[in-house]
């Protein structure tokens, strides 16, 4: 029979606390009693206190903690475990982990991501330029989309006036207004200058003379 006088072989137990357990034989002989302690669990409750927004094509780890410790971890989308995980943003993400305590207690959250999109950049200007060349080039951040444009000239601008004398790639990170960054790359090559050769035959013009013909052979352009 059980300390609250009830006297089943079997019975469910509902609340914690601490049970006495006596058995009687046909004789009426009492066995010692045997106490057994029931604690009270609870399930682990997890959060997640990281970002909600994540640019597209970046990578962000997302970090949980619970309030029991020894809590374990398992990511439902891909059996992981552990309270952290780095993840790829390429949509919007409902991510479910299931916490365990160490007593068994279970509890389930969903970690959600909206997807933030990525300004599409791209650079137009020439592609080149003369190696002679006293003006230069401009090259410009085509997009509606940023409010910052960093070039690796150092500036931030939707313009820059370039003159390279080498073969020179132009960068610029472009930054949108939501915080997400695109980058784009430009390729600019020197054109060389011509060689122009003029050969002119031994001639001389004597004084007086006008109007005088001299033929002049120039060669290494096309104009």
């Amino acid at each position: 029979y059980w300390s609250d006088g009830s006297n089943e072989a079997e019975r469910t137990i509902t609340q914690a606390g601490t049970y006495i357990i006596k058995g009687v034989d046909a004789n009426n002989c009492e066995s010692l009693p045997v106490e057994k302690t029931l604690i009270e669990s609870k399930s682990p409750v997890i959060e997640y206190s990281g970002i909600t927004e994540a640019c597209l094509g970046e990578e962000y780890m997302v970090n949980l903690t619970s309030d029991i410790v020894g809590t374990e971890y398992l990511w439902l989308d891909d059996n992981t475990a552990g309270n952290r995980k780095d993840i790829l943003v390429e949509s919007d993400l409902i991510l479910s982990v299931q916490g365990k305590s160490p007593l068994g207690c279970e509890s389930v959250i969903q970690v959600n991501l909206k997807a933030k999109p990525t300004p599409i950049v791209y650079i137009s200007g020439p592609k080149s330029i003369c190696a002679s060349s006293e003006e230069p080039i401009t090259l410009a951040v085509n997009t509606s989309e940023t409010t910052s444009n960093l070039w690796n000239t150092g500036e931030n601008t939707t313009e820059i006036n370039v003159k390279p004398n080498v073969n020179t790639t132009y960068s610029v990170e472009a930054v949108s207004a939501n915080g997400c960054k695109g980058v784009a790359t430009y390729d600019v090559s020197i054109l060389p200058a011509p060689s122009v050769k003029v050969e002119l035959a031994d001639y001389s013009i004597c004084p007086g003379e006008e109007n005088v013909k001299v033929e002049l052979n120039a060669s290494g352009a096309v104009s």
